[in-house]
């Protein structure tokens, strides 16, 4: 038996969004919960008001074809190797600071 998505959901869900900085500038944003939802902007801003766009796009889509809203998606979370931390560069500081500093964090150098 398949499940249908609803007309009318009974509890409002939420799905993470996220927003990773493209090195040509902008953000790409994309729910790794929803395989095949993509967007991107110019700022963090349009990147976020085209990612909702897109959410409600694709949710309506699912609604259109009568299919699941749940695709299956299984997370694990696993440990970073220590080895890792050896090999941040300079580059990728100044990218997270530069990145935090659009999201309206508060960086330190």
């Amino acid at each position: 038996m398949i499940a249908r998505y609803p007309l009318v959901m009974d509890h409002p869900r939420e799905i993470e969004l996220v927003f990773a900085p493209q090195e040509e500038g902008g953000s790409h944003a994309y729910a790794p919960d929803l395989p095949g939802l993509h967007s991107q902007g110019d700022t963090l801003e349009e990147a976020t008001a085209n990612a909702k766009e897109a959410l409600e796009l694709y949710v309506d889509g699912l609604r259109e074809d009568e299919r699941s809203f749940d695709a299956g998606v299984i997370r694990r979370r696993f440990p970073i190797p220590a080895s890792a931390t050896l090999f941040r560069s300079s580059r990728a500081s100044d990218s997270s600071r530069q990145w935090n500093e659009m999201a309206g964090r508060q960086t330190t150098r």
